[in-house]
């Protein structure tokens, strides 16, 4: 009994406990899709839709995500690019630390729960992750991060999804500025080198920020998301 009682403990810890989906406040980034996910007991990141359509991220002591659905064939369009610049960052932080890890900006690329890929932990707690996060909850993750000190291109395992989601440095805390930083990933490779399996489509993308540990401010923007070819 102690057992599963430390397990579901585990479990609680890993998911977030309590969320909630929420229509963008911003009418323009509503009417593109976008979704916001906040988390009781937390100060949503402010997001906005600038004319050039960017998306200005403002986060301050506070945490939630801005996501929309997709519709991905990984082997037609392997490729993500997109252009983002920090002109305020949080401090140096150890991504793999649950509770340490904030960052001033982040990709997220989100895939459905697959029982047949699935490893132990993933469906063991997926019965939990359903009943208090829904059924079009993600099965695995992949994030591409700005924040951190780690050699860039390093892959970090999530502290909150353990071997469902990985975190990739693409941006260091400490690079800010004016200048736009111009990305492009093979989602389809970082895929298969990670779960050691080809992907999945993907069925949705997120962008966020996170200060609520480190109770700083902290200012970015993410523009020209988009899924191509080799």
């Amino acid at each position: 009994m102690k057992l599963i009682t430390v397990c579901i403990l585990i479990v609680f810890s890993s998911i977030g406990f309590v969320q909630a989906q929420e229509i963008a406040k911003d009418d323009a980034l509503a009417s593109a899709g976008w979704r916001e996910l906040v988390f009781d007991g937390k100060i949503p990141n402010t997001f906005v839709q600038g004319f050039d359509k960017s998306i200005e991220v403002k986060s301050d002591k506070s945490v939630s995500l801005l996501y929309k659905k997709v519709d991905i064939n990984l082997v037609e369009t392997p490729k993500l690019s997109w252009a983002w610049k920090v002109e305020k960052s949080v401090p140096i932080t150890d991504l793999s630390v649950k509770g340490k890890d904030d960052r001033a900006l982040a990709v997220y690329v989100s895939f459905p729960f697959d029982e047949e890929r699935a490893g132990f932990w993933e469906r063991f707690i997926r019965s939990f992750v359903v009943a208090f996060k829904g059924e079009d909850t993600p099965g695995r993750v992949i994030s591409y991060v700005w924040g951190g000190d780690v050699q860039i291109g390093t892959v970090l395992e999530s502290p909150y999804l353990k071997d469902a989601g990985a975190m990739i440095a693409l941006q260091k805390a400490k690079t800010f500025g004016s200048a736009w930083q111009f990305e492009r990933v093979d989602v389809a490779k970082d895929y298969e080198r990670i779960f050691g399996m080809p992907a999945n489509r993907p069925f949705q993308i997120a962008i966020s920020a996170d200060t609520d540990d480190t109770l700083v401010d902290s200012l970015g923007w993410i523009k020209n998301l988009r899924f191509e070819r080799d």
